[in-house]
């Protein structure tokens, strides 16, 4: 894997669309920050509500962007609530917090390895409507079988722009939140070239 590869391509998808993908970033953001301050009491049972179908709904609008060169939408931030997927979402968020969870307890190493394992199951529940939260789980394993390392050096690889973020007081993030969300859903697309 060419990181600079991915990279690239992941800039050109956001030339042109980065106000509309900043949109988006912002609405699921505040949605899911005001359902935790509601539910505070709750234990933030609201945002850990919408925080599945948010994520189908962002990895839906990232690969149609970079499939289909495709101008996301405000709207399509529903795509992840629609047909099922709402359902989806919430299951696969609860297993993808629940496995990761109790990976953690063994110590911090073997709950970084599944947090890169699992990282693919959004994309993988986007990418194929009929598939269920735990087969994309064991997908998104085999999947990331063998490019455990790769995904974290390619994380260790943002550093910099986070940093940037920091230096910038945040202002940063309009332009590094889009670039990492849409080199993440182009690192989908290359695994998946390679296993198929």
């Amino acid at each position: 894997m060419q990181q600079s590869a991915l990279k690239f391509k992941a800039k050109e998808a956001i030339r042109g669309n980065l106000w509309s993908i900043v949109a988006i970033l912002i609405v699921a953001y505040v949605v899911q920050m005001a359902l935790s301050y509601l539910t505070f009491f709750a234990g933030g049972v609201g945002s850990l509500l919408v925080a599945g179908p948010i994520s189908i709904s962002l990895a839906m609008i990232f690969l149609k962007l970079l499939h289909d060169h495709k101008k996301p939408q405000v709207e399509d931030i529903l795509l992840g609530f629609k047909n099922g997927n709402f359902g989806r979402g919430l299951i696969g968020y609860l297993r993808y917090l629940v496995f990761t969870l109790l990976w953690s307890l063994l110590f911090v190493v073997p709950g970084i390895i599944k947090v890169l394992s699992y990282s693919q199951m959004f994309y993988l529940m986007a990418d194929d409507p009929k598939l269920e939260p735990s087969e994309a789980q064991t997908k998104s394993m085999k999947l990331m079988s063998g490019h455990k390392m790769e995904l974290f050096s390619l994380y260790l690889s943002f550093v910099p722009w986070l940093l940037l973020v920091v230096v910038t007081v945040g202002l940063a993030l309009i332009y590094v939140a889009p670039y990492f969300s849409a080199t993440m859903a182009e690192y989908y697309n290359y695994l998946k070239k390679g296993k198929v």
